[in-house]
């Protein structure tokens, strides 16, 4: 029965030709079957995924996939350490529900590590090493289990082994702090949220490989290591504490990468940080410890900085560049690209998501 799903799936695949709305794709890396579509081949352009669509939300790491789909959590790719959220550390190769809640309003996919928010509540899951699941223990776990006890948290996102989260405007850090990248002024790890700050108008944070990025009243902060220039303060020196990124006060979107982030001001896109694959899509593979505009385009909705490759819609339209060996690009090629690159010919993207080296869209 398996075998014949699978093949009637990958048939689908591969003949579908026009894409009703809500439909959600995938490209690059599938080592893991991370591209939720039933084979181990690398795809260098967009498949789409056919047992999930009408995503509200989708969220890519290292080897696993994560979709929100009519409230519930579908997970799919590398379960190892648990990160896949459904009691076990095997992997799946087709979308999995999480769980039996029905009210998951954030998925998010840190590199081993997993978060979610239900009805208000955080619910972390997978290695804990670090403390990264905030349940002040570093034991791995490996279903939804939720931290603490508020239910007034808003926002969350996840990074390679540190978790942020915001509830009510307060900015909340926890897991690993090598090189101070929950900003909280030291490198001391957390296994608990901590406050960062004592500032209530966080609008968002995002965190990468070491680095966090956040924002407060249009103006950016960024904290932690910063050997090539990715927190964008002007030089190479790491920061412990959440620290004034440039004077533009108009910033509304913002991604961390490895080394590399992306931000959005105005419609305007800016990178900086490392460039040796030409991630920051600039025309060049030169390193930036400042924000520098990208192009000319002025309607740009979204970006996400993958490990070393960027995708990013404007105008309906998705753009990828950076690192391309792997097919990340969705180009249909395995060569890097140093500037926006068109994909496909689609005109209704609306959610992206980038992973270390695949990436997920819907339209």
């Amino acid at each position: 029965m398996g075998s014949i799903h699978q093949a009637l799936l990958m048939r689908r695949v591969v003949s579908a030709y026009t894409y009703p709305a809500g439909s959600v794709f995938s490209w690059g890396r599938n080592t893991y079957q991370q591209l939720g579509v039933p084979s181990y081949s690398t795809m260098p352009s967009p498949v789409v995924i056919i047992p999930i669509s009408g995503s509200t939300q989708l969220s890519a790491s290292r080897s696993s996939s994560f979709s929100i789909n009519n409230g519930k959590i579908y997970a799919w790719g590398n379960g190892s350490s648990g990160k896949l959220g459904l009691g076990d550390h095997y992997s799946r190769h087709y979308p999995t529900v999480v769980g039996n809640k029905t009210n998951w309003s954030i998925v998010r996919a840190g590199e081993n590590h997993s978060a979610g928010i239900s009805a208000g509540r955080i619910y972390t899951w997978g290695d804990n090493t670090f403390g990264q699941l905030g349940l002040n223990h570093t034991t791995m776990v490996y279903s939804p289990t939720m931290v603490g006890s508020s239910s007034s948290w808003d926002g969350i996102r996840t990074g390679s082994t540190s978790t942020v989260a915001i509830s009510v405007g307060k900015l909340y850090a926890w897991g690993n702090n090598s090189y101070g990248q929950l900003g909280l002024g030291d490198i001391n790890h957390r296994s608990s949220p901590s406050r960062v700050g004592n500032s209530a108008l966080w609008a968002l944070c995002r965190t990468g490989s070491y680095h966090s990025i956040g924002i407060i009243g249009g103006k950016l902060y960024s904290c932690g290591k910063n050997y090539s220039g990715q927190l964008g303060v002007g030089d190479v020196v790491s920061r412990s504490f959440p620290t004034l990124v440039g004077g533009l006060n108009s910033w509304t979107s913002v991604s961390c990468g490895r080394t590399h982030s992306l931000g959005i001001a105005g419609g305007k896109l800016y990178s900086w940080g490392a460039n040796f694959f030409g991630q920051l899509g600039v025309g060049n593979r030169y390193q930036y410890v400042n924000p520098i505009r990208v192009g000319s385009l002025s309607n740009w909705s979204n970006a996400e900085a993958g490990w070393y490759h960027s995708i990013g819609i404007a105008g309906g339209k998705l753009y990828s560049w950076g690192r391309g060996d792997l097919g990340q690009l969705g180009l249909g090629t395995y060569i890097n690209r140093s500037q926006p690159t068109r994909v496909g010919n689609l005109t209704t993207w609306s959610k992206i998501a980038a992973g270390w080296l695949h990436n997920l869209a819907s339209i």
